[in-house]
């Protein structure tokens, strides 16, 4: 994924506003794992980046809106023409306006501590490790354990960005990752199942031994 400063991107956008027309850029980057163990095997593993910018433009009462899947500066200037197309084949609507800072003043601003720099900086195969231990340590946890029907691990790091050509703008990021197993236990003929799981900000708040003692 880009380096680059998405909220100076959203800016930028916003920037380009021509007299009489309102803009607003958003701007995306993200990534996700995704890891399913069975039988002490990778089932499935996926890793996907995502980063793109949405733009909206508001001119005579009309709408458009475009996006693309690139931080790319000349995708981005395609984007914003796309999006005033769009606009002159919007139906009017004198609803349409982008928030002001007028409409956002009073308003409570808490800034929340959501981001761990180790869900990214953690390599996949530790990622991997993991579910594998979690599907082991569930199997072992009891002996009525007769099997696992999944385990699995998962993870997101996201972060937004949007500014308006009126001034109002915010960018935010989160990371989240979390375990789980779900568990086949009996005796005799009867079987029944259940679930673990843990979750947290960060890779190392997970604890796999819960959630399979959870599940189990």
């Amino acid at each position: 994924m880009t380096e680059v400063d998405i909220l100076t991107v959203a800016r930028q956008v916003a920037g380009g506003a021509r007299a009489g027309e309102q803009i607003e850029g958003y701007v995306l980057r993200s990534r996700d794992v995704d890891v399913k163990v069975f039988g002490g095997e990778v089932e499935s593993l996926s890793v996907a980046e995502v980063e793109g910018v949405g733009v909206r433009v508001v001119v005579d009462s009309r709408q458009g809106y475009a996006w693309a899947g690139s931080l790319d500066p000349e995708v981005i200037a395609d984007t914003v023409v796309e999006a005033r197309d769009n606009a002159a084949f919007g139906a009017p609507d004198d609803s349409w306006a982008l928030a002001s800072p007028a409409d956002t003043a009073g308003a409570d601003v808490v800034a929340l501590d959501l981001w761990r720099d180790d869900v990214l900086a953690v390599p996949t195969a530790d990622k991997v490790a993991l579910a594998l231990e979690l599907e082991a340590a569930t199997r072992s946890a009891d002996r009525r354990v007769r099997g696992v029907e999944s385990a699995s691990y998962g993870d997101a790091a996201v972060e937004a960005a949007v500014a308006n050509s009126l001034g109002v703008e915010s960018s935010s990021r989160r990371t989240v990752c979390s375990c789980s197993a779900f568990a086949m236990a009996g005796e005799g003929t009867a079987t029944q199942t259940g679930s673990g799981f843990s979750a947290g900000r960060s890779f190392g708040e997970l604890d796999p031994q819960a959630a399979s003692r959870a599940a189990a």
